[in-house]
């Protein structure tokens, strides 16, 4: 999962994790049982269709981050080595795709949710890569430096600590993704 951000794309994020990905695709590939999926995010949530049979990835965006759907249910998870080109070929253009944005808004929850929705029949591993606060949608955060600042120390660590009561998304998803096997 690839914040593609203005933040992340600006600070060089994007570019350094897609390199490292590339870099840790042969180990992966080593098992022939392995399969990936791959989903990108700014204000809206993109998925990448990766089936061998296409001659190239396919990008499929869903504008809406707040009641996330899956636009292919059935055709985001593939096998690394029968999809190994495709792969190839997003990761290589993942950067110059995303290079020009101008969008600082961030749908975290949303893609983290969306990722839930593609793994939840197999389980699996998730590397989420953040460079912006979530923003809209779903899981939306409020910047809390503003607590920093708080003259009353007491409530100021109170507020830091505790998760904010308004955004019960990444407690409910952490129970769910372990109950369906997903890290």
């Amino acid at each position: 999962v690839f914040d593609v951000s203005y933040n992340a794309v600006s600070t060089g994020m994007l570019e350094t994790a897609v390199n490292c990905v590339k870099h840790s695709l042969p180990s992966l590939a080593a098992n022939e049982r392995t399969q990936v999926a791959f989903l990108t995010f700014d204000s809206t949530v993109h998925f990448y269709s990766l089936k061998s049979s296409l001659s190239a990835p396919q990008m499929l965006v869903v504008p809406e981050t707040e009641d996330m759907f899956l636009p292919l249910p059935d055709d985001m998870v593939v096998n690394l080595g029968d999809s190994r080109h495709l792969v190839d070929q997003l990761l290589d253009r993942l950067p110059a795709m995303f290079q020009a944005t101008t969008n600082i808004e961030a749908a975290f929850g949303a893609a983290m949710q969306a990722t839930f929705m593609v793994l939840q029949h197999v389980g699996g591993k998730v590397v989420a890569l953040v460079a912006t606060l979530p923003s809209v949608g779903m899981g939306r955060l409020k910047n809390r430096a503003d607590l920093v600042r708080t003259a009353n120390a007491a409530d100021r660590d109170k507020a830091l600590l505790h998760p904010d009561p308004d955004a019960p998304l990444y407690k409910k998803m952490a129970v769910d993704c372990s109950r369906q096997q997903i890290a």
